[in-house]
C-alpha cells in the first residue's frame, strides 16, 4: 500500500509541475504540439520549464535531487537551460538546524559533543541532498588507543539528513519492485511488426528499420510470421558506434549513500564485459532472423548510408 501510494504521489508531482509538459516540448511534430495544447489545460505552467523540473526534483525527495545533480554534469544529452536549473541543485539545498545535527551526532556516537569534540562549528560548511557536513576539532584527551592517535585533530563530520536513511530505503524499495514487474505484452515493435501481417492482404516487401532493442526471440517470431505470410522480410539494424564501442576512458568514484563505501568505475573493465553483451545480443538478433528467412543488414551510422545501402544490393 505504501508503494501504491508513493507512486500516486510521484504521478500527482509530475502532473502538478507539468513535467509531462517539459517532455513533450522536445518533439516538432505538430500531433505532438497538439497533445502539449490538450495536456495542459487548466493547468499554470507559467514558471520556466527549467525551474519546474528542479521544484519538482526537490519535492520528491533525495533520490530525484540526486538524479537531477547527475543530469546537470550532462550537457551533452540536456538543454542548456534544463543544465543550468539543475546546477542549482547542487548547492542551494537549505541547511536543517545545528541543534538537530548536534543531537543526531550524539544519538549516533552515544555521548556529549564536548565529550568528544573541543570544538563543532554549529554552521556547516556545506549542505546537501542527503547530508550537511560541520567542521570540528578532536579532544586533545580522547580516550583509548583510537582516541589517542587523533586526538586534538581538525575533522569534518557529516551528518545524514533527518528522515533521509528511511526516504532512500522506501525509493529503492520502490525501484527495486518496479525492476521485478515484468511487460504486460509484447514491445511497441514486435506488435507493429504483428499488424503489419493483419492489414496486408497482398505479398510484398516488407522493410524494418529499427535499432533492435526488443529481445531477440519475440522479434524472430513476429518476423517468422510475416514470411509464413508470404513477405520477403529485410530489416536494417541501425547501430551507433557508441553502442558498442562505450566511448569514455576516465576512472571515477562513487560514494555508496547508505554505507558511505567507495566503488571505484573502472571503464575498461566495463567496456570490455559489455563488449561481450551487446555481441551477444547482435549476433542472436542476426541468427533470429536469417533463422526466420529474413535478410539482415546492419547500418553502421558512422558509414554513409548509400555506401552501406549499395553493399547490400
Amino acid at each position: 500500500m505504501r508503494r501504491l501510494a508513493r507512486l500516486w504521489f510521484i504521478a500527482f508531482t509530475v502532473l502538478r509541475f507539468g513535467l509531462d509538459e517539459v517532455a513533450l516540448q522536445s518533439f516538432r511534430q505538430p500531433w505532438v504540439r497538439l497533445l502539449v495544447r490538450i495536456v495542459t489545460v487548466g493547468r499554470d505552467l507559467q514558471a520556466p520549464r527549467g525551474e519546474r523540473l528542479r521544484q519538482a526534483l526537490e519535492r520528491l525527495g533525495p533520490i530525484f535531487v540526486k538524479f537531477g545533480q547527475v543530469l546537470s554534469t550532462r550537457r551533452d544529452l540536456v538543454p542548456q537551460d534544463l543544465a543550468d536549473e539543475l546546477a542549482r541543485l547542487q548547492d542551494r539545498v537549505p541547511p536543517f538546524p545545528a541543534a538537530q545535527s548536534a543531537s543526531l551526532v550524539e544519538r549516533a556516537l552515544g555521548r556529549p559533543l564536548d565529550a568528544i569534540f573541543e570544538r563543532f562549528d554549529a554552521e556547516p560548511v556545506a549542505s546537501a541532498s542527503i547530508a550537511q557536513v560541520h567542521f570540528a576539532r578532536l579532544r586533545s584527551d580522547l580516550p583509548g588507543r583510537s582516541g589517542g592517535a587523533y586526538a586534538g585533530r581538525e575533522v569534518a563530520v557529516k551528518v545524514l539528513r533527518p528522515g533521509m536513511q528511511a526516504a532512500i530505503e522506501r525509493d529503492l524499495d520502490l525501484l527495486h519492485t518496479l525492476a521485478r514487474a515484468k511487460a504486460a505484452g509484447p514491445s511497441r515493435l514486435v506488435h507493429s511488426i504483428g499488424r503489419i501481417g493483419h492489414l496486408t492482404t497482398r505479398t510484398g516487401i516488407v522493410v524494418l528499420v529499427t535499432d533492435c532493442y526488443e529481445q531477440p526471440e519475440a522479434l524472430g517470431r513476429a518476423v517468422a510470421a510475416l514470411r509464413m505470410g508470404g513477405h520477403d522480410v529485410i530489416v536494417f539494424h541501425i547501430v551507433d558506434p557508441a553502442e558498442t564501442q562505450l566511448p569514455g576512458d576516465l576512472p571515477a568514484t562513487f560514494e555508496d549513500a547508505e554505507s558511505g563505501a567507495l566503488l571505484p568505475l573502472r571503464p575498461g573493465e566495463l567496456r570490455d564485459k559489455y563488449a561481450t553483451l551487446i555481441t551477444a545480443h547482435h549476433a542472436a538478433l542476426q541468427e533470429r532472423f536469417t533463422s526466420a528467412g529474413a535478410d539482415y543488414v546492419r547500418l553502421d551510422t558512422s558509414e554513409p548510408l548509400d555506401r552501406a545501402l549499395h553493399a547490400y544490393l
